[in-house]
């Protein structure tokens, strides 16, 4: 029996733009009459973990009995999927292009459909060997799952937004664009949506308040990044 090890490759809010005499920056207020127009999307900061639970993962996916490595391959590939959307959603079994070969160096193109938004994805199989966890008859597998597209969400989005946001020394509410539901992105693309957070200012004990636009990006990674 095989098993497979995978090695994944894909996935401040209150800012200070000048100061001057008088201002106890120790201690800005919370902000009020924010200059500049918000965008629709109220985001509250937040510590919640993003992506989807692995145990709400599991239930929506369970593990097959017994997989063959395609099977094994393509379970692994719905809970990145749902990982990558950061939302629980419709999702079919997907399909590869080539049943699963586990010799080193072995590639093929797999796909993965969320919420009707087709995934692709590369797989390759990169070394063999004895694991740690290996039984008396089995032999380990390794294998990278590079995403050749992203599916981004609307959920997946603020969810993310409001985990930057409540990582920040002082935590205040930010904003986004009304967002698509669900849509597919490429790798390194910029979105044309926008988030935003509150920078400030202060001159002679005058604290002056305004929304900052942070642009939205698919890393090289596949992953989600907000870009001053």
């Amino acid at each position: 029996m095989k098993r497979a090890l995978v090695l994944t490759v894909a996935a401040t809010a209150l800012v200070a733009t000048g100061c001057g005499r008088g201002c106890d920056l120790s201690k800005p207020p919370k902000p009020s009459a924010v200059q500049g127009k918000g965008r629709p999307v109220r985001i509250q900061p937040s510590e919640k973990l993003i992506g989807v639970p692995w145990a709400e993962r599991d239930a929506a996916v369970p593990k097959p009995a017994d997989p063959s490595p395609t099977e094994q391959m393509l379970y692994d590939l719905q809970h990145q999927t749902l990982n990558m959307a950061g939302a629980l959603g419709e999702i079919d079994a997907g399909r590869c292009d080539k049943d699963i070969d586990t010799k080193v160096g072995f590639t093929t193109r797999c796909t993965v459909t969320y919420e009707g938004v087709e995934v692709p994805w590369i797989v390759e199989i990169t070394s063999m060997g004895r694991g740690p966890y290996s039984g008396s008859f089995s032999v380990d597998y390794w294998y990278t799952a590079r995403p050749l597209s992203v599916v981004v969400t609307a959920r997946g989005v603020y969810d993310r937004f409001a985990w930057k946001l409540g990582g920040a020394l002082e935590e205040h509410e930010g904003r986004c664009d009304k967002i698509p539901d669900v849509f597919l992105a490429k790798i390194g693309q910029e979105l044309s949506y926008r988030c935003q957070k509150i920078e400030w200012s202060c001159d002679n004990g005058d604290f002056r308040f305004s929304w900052r636009d942070l642009r939205i990006r698919i890393n090289d990674k596949g992953h989600l990044t907000f870009v001053e």
